[in-house]
């Protein structure tokens, strides 16, 4: 099966739905996020008969949040290890959820973190196959698959 935007949006809304009781809406017209924006990053890639990544970007402001609810504390008291913890599990928990739909012989990573105002994320030979921009929260969440060629 080859894996389409569609299929991208569902398992996002039910992820998020089921792990921090977040509503995603598609964003029609994404706007880029705010170069100098603290933002956060959280990825897996994938291996084996399926190559790629997924990519989850965040508003700092946003991951804080829903760390927040996933640790049941106030978005002021969340450690940076548990945000990291927060944004890496949904990544994985989404990966887990997309590497379903490539099929057997793949395998997944551990979840990576970047956090920063002025970063790129670069998957060497992958080139963009499937991206959503959504709404969270009244705030701006993209999400890309990368695939090797």
């Amino acid at each position: 099966m080859t894996p389409s935007n569609q299929d991208l949006e569902r398992i996002l809304k039910d992820v998020y739905s089921a792990v921090v009781g977040a509503e995603l809406v598609p964003a029609d017209q994404a706007a880029p996020m705010v170069p100098k924006e603290s933002r956060i990053m959280a990825s897996v890639s994938f291996t084996g008969s399926w190559q790629g990544a997924l990519c989850m970007e965040y508003p700092s402001s946003l991951a804080r949040d829903l760390a927040a609810t996933m640790f049941d504390t106030k978005a002021e008291t969340v450690s940076r290890d548990e945000l990291h913890d927060a944004v890496g599990e949904i990544a994985n928990i989404a990966g887990g959820n997309f590497k379903t739909l490539v099929g057997g012989g793949c395998q997944i990573s551990l979840p990576s973190v970047t956090e920063g105002t002025d970063y790129e994320q670069v998957v060497s030979g992958a080139k963009v196959a499937l991206s959503g921009s959504f709404g969270c929260q009244g705030r701006l969440l993209t999400v890309r698959i990368l695939e090797k060629a």
